[in-house]
């Protein structure tokens, strides 16, 4: 349940948690449905991976999963970041826009609106479909058993630009959380379906470098690996640099009080999307270690 001044969303209706799996609520099931061709397969080349540039044929309401990092719901940053984006992630509360920085309500709410469909988050995996012969039981069953063969991270968070967008940084480098990520990428990439069309369009024309190109291809992302920057993010692109340098300040101010210690990376969020037009929601989280 959200706060008094927070309105609550209900978990999606294509999915609900049942213990730590999530149960589908359609008629048929994304497996039986692809059986009856109703959902075409993946493709494979020879090697077994998936051909990121072929369509996956993957209908409106199917559900994208991603694997995110999140502060706890009782650390300050959750609500801190889950009031400033207007979106709580884990209890489908949304929150009014507040004037800030010297700006007005609607303003805040427009630099806000891109991350707020995703909640609060340091992206891990980004959002994927299943590949059509795996189901989200399996999803959560490796992610069990991944969890529990990874140790918890500590590191120190600092509100920074990002190109022209604001976000949480590490304050320094941290090989470990990168590995954390590396293997995320690689260990899941048998769950994700290949990206559509439009999806690599899409991503193209923000301009990639021939490395970035490659990731895209293999990995379905091009922000990977020695590519990956971890953040947390706050706004969408703020293209005016003084703008920008308002906000930062304001958000600097704003998330003091959570950042004064080192931020600790325990647990392994699996977020769900239940259909295109709606925000991400947490299905479950999975600490590091057992």
């Amino acid at each position: 349940m959200g706060d008094l001044d927070g309105r609550t969303h209900a978990i999606p209706r294509c999915f609900r948690l049942r213990g730590s799996l999530i149960a589908m609520r359609r008629d048929s099931s994304i497996a039986v449905r692809r059986r009856q061709g109703e959902i075409p397969g993946r493709i494979s080349d020879r090697q077994g991976y998936p051909q990121d540039h072929l369509q996956t044929g993957l209908d409106s309401m199917t559900p994208r999963f991603a694997l995110y990092a999140a502060p706890a719901t009782d650390h300050p940053l959750h609500e801190i970041a889950a009031r400033w984006l207007g979106w709580d992630p884990e209890t489908g509360a949304e929150y009014p826009a507040q004037p800030a920085a010297g700006l007005d309500a609607g303003r805040i709410a427009a630099l806000t609106a891109e991350p707020r469909r995703y909640g609060f988050h340091g992206t891990l995996k980004p959002p994927f479909f299943l590949a059509e012969d795996c189901d989200e039981g399996q999803l959560i069953l490796a992610l069990e058993k991944f969890a529990t063969t990874r140790k918890p991270l500590r590191f120190a968070l600092k509100p920074a630009a990002l190109g022209s967008f604001l976000a949480l940084r590490p304050a320094t480098p941290s090989a470990e959380l990168d590995a954390l990520a590396a293997d995320c990428i690689r260990d899941f990439d048998r769950f994700r379906a290949p990206p559509s069309e439009q999806e690599l369009a899409r991503r193209r024309a923000a301009g990639l470098s021939e490395r970035q190109e490659q990731y895209l291809r293999d990995w379905g992302y091009p922000y990977v690996l020695d590519e990956f920057r971890m953040h947390f993010t706050l706004t969408g692109r703020i293209r005016d640099e003084a703008e920008r340098g308002q906000v930062l300040a304001h958000l600097t101010e704003l998330t003091a009080p959570a950042l004064r210690s080192e931020f600790t990376l325990d647990e392994i969020c699996l977020f769900v999307q239940g259909d295109p037009g709606a925000k991400f929601r947490v299905a479950g989280r999975y600490r590091l270690g057992g």
